[in-house]
């Protein structure tokens, strides 16, 4: 199979059009699953990311995309990782009541489809991976948890549904850390503690969003073995400053 009708195939997908991407299979025998030399992204991780929802359908249900097993990257990621990270809510509630399993499995970051739900602010799918029994506790490669991520990039709602099913505030990554040391902010990390007193004095109220603001960095990009220095009189929003 030409590379090149490969990469007409994946902006086909990316411009969500169902009828060049038929006519690439049906016509220039295009493999469907395509993979990119580059990453070992497929043409349904594609259809994820952009969103092309009709032709995600079309790749899982006519074309048989995954009759061979559920699709991996290069980096282990597979398809309901992909929609957590890319937040396609859609595509990713279809892949897992075909393939429910997955929603277990870790990148080889150890991250699972819940670190980036979390992590992106997707509510409905934290929810979703919950309910199936996932641990919220769950860990990455770090020790990182769901909560650490959510905390990290300013997700007050999602600490919040957390802490409400039970995830602990109080879990150490490898190098020490809790998410309660992530907080992106003096503000949030303030949010948290009050949130948790109204927990013990039985009261409910979610924590919102600081200024809808989200740090610039992944978890993965933190050095584990630098210091951290938060100033407490600091005017710069409290942010966590990562030496």
């Amino acid at each position: 199979m030409s590379e090149e009708y490969a990469h007409i195939l994946r902006n086909a997908i990316a411009e969500h059009n169902l009828i060049t991407v038929k006519k690439l299979i049906s016509e220039k025998k295009v493999t469907i699953q395509s993979p990119n030399p580059e990453n070992g992204w497929n043409s349904l991780f594609y259809a994820i990311r952009y969103n092309a929802q009709e032709i995600f359908n079309y790749l899982i249900f006519d074309a048989k995309h995954e009759i061979n097993g559920c699709s991996k990257d290069f980096e282990g990621n597979n398809a309901a990782i992909i929609a957590a990270k890319y937040k396609n809510q859609d595509a990713f509630n279809v892949y897992i009541e075909l393939f429910p399993d997955i929603v277990f499995e870790k990148n080889q970051d150890g991250c699972s489809p819940l670190h980036f739900a979390a992590q992106n602010g997707m509510r409905e799918m934290v929810i979703k991976l919950l309910d199936m029994n996932v641990p919220g506790s769950i860990e990455d490669n770090q020790g990182n948890t769901p909560l650490h991520y959510a905390s990290a990039w300013n997700q007050g709602d999602i600490i919040s549904l957390l802490i409400d099913r039970n995830c602990s505030l109080e879990i150490k990554n490898k190098a020490g850390w809790t998410p309660f040391d992530f907080a992106y902010s003096l503000d949030l990390k303030q949010s948290m503690k009050a949130y948790v007193n109204e927990i013990s004095e039985g009261q409910r109220t979610n924590i919102t969003n600081i200024d809808n603001l989200k740090v610039g960095m992944s978890i993965q990009s933190i050095s584990f073995n630098s210091s951290v220095n938060i100033d407490n009189n600091s005017t710069n929003n409290g942010i966590h400053h990562y030496y």
